[in-house]
């Protein structure tokens, strides 16, 4: 399956079921995947960059690597993934469940994750500057050694969440 296959899909469907495939290394910039199904994915150094992933799931995927940067992903499911080493900078990812997915070394730089679930999640060196966290649920999330410079933490569920090591420096809260 190739990028040219994929939009001839995204023409013909309003939903596109991408589950299972193995799609790595593919540019898949912006490209409107809206509601599509890319469960059990191999999603490794994908291209997403501004695509739109609103409402789409994700469950049990592999994106480590992959550029998300400026993607809009909000209220989709994300979980029990691997983003480790994605660039998220600038992404939308309000009301997104992301409950159980890593992120270690993830770049969320200026990205909107406000009312979103990363109960679990382990997003240790992570980096959260600037990153709109307001409302979002970080229970039990480790946090530990990230980068939070800057970031809004207002209202958010921060029970059981572990910040050893983290630079919480001008966080809002």
């Amino acid at each position: 399956m190739n990028r040219n296959d994929i939009k001839k899909l995204i023409q013909d469907n309003i939903r596109v079921n991408l589950s299972g495939l193995d799609l790595r290394r593919l540019d898949l910039s912006r490209l409107n995947l809206r509601k599509s199904d890319l469960s059990n994915a191999y999603l490794e150094g994908v291209d997403f960059s501004n695509s739109d992933l609103s409402e789409a799931f994700l469950d049990s995927v592999n994106l480590i690597g992959a550029n998300l940067s400026n993607t809009k992903l909000k209220e989709s499911i994300i979980t029990n993934s691997d983003l480790s080493g994605a660039d998220l900078t600038g992404a939308n990812l309000i009301g997104a469940d992301l409950t159980g997915s890593f992120f270690i070394g993830a770049k969320f730089t200026g990205a909107d994750l406000s009312g979103a679930f990363f109960t679990g999640a382990n997003m240790s060196n992570a980096d959260l500057e600037e990153a709109d966290l307001s409302g979002s649920d970080l229970m039990g999330a480790d946090l530990s050694g990230s980068y939070l410079v800057g970031a809004n933490l207002t209202g958010a569920n921060l029970n059981s969440t572990n910040f050893t090591g983290a630079n919480l420096t001008d966080i809002i809260k």
